[in-house]
């Protein structure tokens, strides 16, 4: 199609690919500072958070956490 058309691959980079797990960790932090409960309900029911006290627990809770699982 187009983009097979337009593609160039003397344009794209010789290096490796960089893998940060400093910087995934940094951004899944981030990403569950503020993810809705919604998004993050059906994970805390497999942690055993459930019921009407868990929205206003992750709410509580989740701008404190590395790891979902540290819920």
């Amino acid at each position: 199609g187009e983009l097979a058309e337009r593609f160039d691959p003397a344009a794209t980079s010789k290096s490796a690919a960089k893998f940060d797990p400093d910087e995934l960790f940094v951004l899944n932090r981030t990403l569950l500072h503020y993810m809705p409960f919604a998004e993050a309900q059906d994970r805390l029911i497999v942690l055993g958070v459930s019921g009407e006290q868990a929205e206003p627990f992750w709410l509580a809770v989740r701008g404190n956490l590395d790891r979902l699982a540290d819920a």
